[in-house]
């Protein structure tokens, strides 16, 4: 995910209420909604490889111990 994509998830996280949330949809066409479910995706799948990369770790200290 390069910087431009980071940022643009940042806004969406920013959003915390409903209302946020229909705001930035007012707004919005398919593909904007289409690249949001995207950056969410990338986000999620991102975040479970870094998890098993923190539990391979936790898991290979364990050994050594």
């Amino acid at each position: 995910m390069n910087q431009y994509d980071k940022d643009n998830l940042n806004f969406l996280m920013s959003l915390k209420t409903e209302d946020d949330w229909q705001d930035w949809a007012r707004y919005c066409d398919e593909d904007d909604f289409r690249y949001a479910m995207e950056l969410l995706k990338t986000a999620q799948a991102e975040l479970l490889v870094r998890e098993m990369e923190l539990s391979s770790q936790g898991e290979s200290n364990q050994c050594r111990d």
